[in-house]
């Protein structure tokens, strides 16, 4: 057996253990018990990630177009960081593309291993944060064991959706930190958690305008819990207004000097109204299907929570049914699965409401889904336990038994997938090849297409605030300002180098062929045969346009 893959599975056997664990120490489970098996489980996530995505996480080369766009961003902000003036990153906020900084003082460029790095760090810190959330609503010594599954998806995902950096990854991390100060803010509502939680909600829009629903739930039941807890309702007023003051925070430190510098009404045409816009008008609806063909190991989480919620539903019934008296456990239990399913079903909403089938958008379910399922599987445990104590064991056993099957299935699974066992090598793109020969540091690149990879593998900055030109080459009327602010920033950069690249990767709705070259826009084709010499084609692959380059004309004296 490959070595990787051994040490691999016996990492994952080790998550497994230490969550089965809790469930065998007879006795009470105190909380450095807990803080102890968290801080293990915690320990060899960290190094398990790694691990398990090693190849991808080296791997020299795109593995998605939005991936290399957010990097391409990233090389433009380090030249000027004032958003919608610099940068329109359409549904992706600045924030998504800031978050990439953070590597800078490493001494790394903002190449594919920062990208993955930091979506390695980003899906660590969001299965933590789930799990803190699942143990302020389980007992403690079953929350290790109903975070499994989730850790399990992250670690053993093929999915190439998931295994490179997406601009979900950090509204998703963000919400699941602010669900756990909702839970904590349940118990003991504070001004300094509620100002945290307005800021984290806050925050969300400016990562990714398809989280602005999530963040109104999250808001709105952060400024309803004080009230609903009747002793802390005298303070409701004096903890509302902090979390008011926390939301607005993002807003202003963004905004304002977006205003000042004249960008505000680009962040409302390049932002907000492109939200309002943004739909496959070739789905007619939702998309149910990303929920069962988007990822396998999703799929399996998704049906496996609403199996558990059916069957906690039903056991509610029956107690309604035959008179039962609703104890306080229960009464506490029906608002935590009020919680998770309002939650999921706004992340389902705005998850598939665009019509775009992506996978990578089921990163913003990932942890609310990990939560119903935790919230109604433990429900459905303890009440086996309560009517035969031997069910205890018998639970144990079972958890034993899932978690043994889990890891010799996918000990076949990766034995199969040549993704996992070899090396996926450097990417090496000739028109990259071919500038960084022909040009120098600070020189920067105009690209027409979506090829936002040239940018990452020449490390040579977007000339204009479009890191690639989809809407633009989009011939519906709604896209007419992209086209002329494209054209501005263009004659006011007049960059060293432009692309035609318009055929290394097709939106749906481009022109065909080679109506959707540069030449689509007279005004555009005749500036750029004014100011610039064609130096040449390159050929990238078999049946695809060839990319033209163009180098700006040397002054002549």
């Amino acid at each position: 057996m490959n070595l990787r893959l051994s040490v691999a599975i016996a990492l994952w056997a080790a998550l497994a253990v230490i969550a089965v664990f809790a469930l065998l120490k007879t006795g009470g489970f105190s909380g450095r018990k807990w803080k102890t098996s968290l801080a293990v489980f915690a320990v060899v996530l960290a190094v398990a990630f790694p691990v398990w995505r090693w190849y991808s996480l080296t791997y020299n080369g795109e593995i998605n177009v939005d991936e290399s766009m957010v990097l391409a961003q990233a090389l433009k902000y380090e030249r000027d960081w004032m958003p919608w003036r610099s940068v329109v990153a359409d549904a992706g906020g600045p924030l998504n593309t800031w978050v990439l900084f953070w590597v800078k003082p490493f001494g790394l460029d903002f190449g594919y291993l920062t990208a993955r790095l930091t979506g390695l760090l980003l899906m660590f810190s969001l299965a933590m944060a789930t799990v803190l959330s699942i143990a302020e609503m389980v007992p403690k010594r079953q929350a290790l064991l109903f975070s499994l599954p989730l850790a399990s998806l992250l670690l053993a995902t093929l999915n190439l959706d998931f295994l490179h950096f997406s601009s979900e990854q950090f509204p998703a991390a963000l919400c699941a930190w602010a669900v756990w100060l909702l839970l904590k803010q349940r118990r003991t509502p504070t001004r300094e958690k509620a100002l945290v939680l307005g800021i984290l909600c806050g925050a969300l829009p400016y990562t990714k305008i398809q989280a602005l629903l999530g963040a109104a739930f999250l808001f709105a039941v952060g400024a309803a819990l004080p009230w609903v807890r009747v002793k802390h309702r005298d303070r409701w007023r004096r903890i509302l207004a902090w979390q008011f003051a926390g939301g607005l925070i993002p807003s202003v430190i963004i905004l304002v000097p977006v205003a000042a510098s004249g960008a505000f009404g680009d962040f409302l045409h390049f932002y907000i109204d492109y939200a309002f816009g943004y739909k496959n008008t070739q789905a007619g609806g939702f998309s149910f299907q990303l929920l069962t063909r988007g990822d396998e190991g999703f799929t399996v989480l998704f049906y496996g929570a609403l199996v558990f919620a059916a069957l906690s539903l039903a056991a509610l019934v029956h107690a309604l049914v035959h008179g039962k008296k609703i104890s306080v456990p229960l009464r506490a239990w029906v608002a935590g699965f009020g919680l998770c399913a309002g939650y999921v079903a706004v992340w389902m909403f705005s998850v598939l409401k665009s019509g775009f089938g992506f996978p990578h958008y089921l990163m913003f379910l990932l942890s609310p889904v990990a939560l119903l399922s935790a919230c109604c599987a433990s429900r459905f445990a303890n009440r086996a336990v309560a009517f035969r104590r031997r069910f205890r064991g018998t639970a144990v056993a079972v958890a034993a038994l899932v978690s043994a099957a889990l890891v010799s299935q996918l000990a076949i699974v990766s034995n199969r997938n040549q993704r996992f066992l070899t090396n996926w090598g450097k990417e090496v793109h000739p028109v990259a090849e071919f500038l960084k020969s022909r040009c120098q540091s600070g020189d920067t690149i105009a690209i027409w297409g979506w090829a936002a990879k040239i940018n990452v593998l020449t490390q040579m900055a977007p000339a204009t605030r479009f890191a690639h030109t989809c809407w633009v080459i989009d011939p519906a009327p709604q896209f007419q300002r992209h086209r002329t602010t494209y054209l501005a920033d263009l004659q006011a950069a007049r960059p060293k180098v432009f692309l035609d690249a318009v055929d290394e990767f097709r939106w749906y709705s481009w022109p065909p062929g080679v109506a959707a070259r540069h030449t689509m826009l007279p005004e555009l084709s005749t500036w750029i045969f004014k100011n610039y010499d064609a130096v040449g084609e390159i050929q990238t692959a078999q049946g695809r346009l060839p990319v033209r380059i163009y180098f700006l004309k040397t002054p002549k004296d």
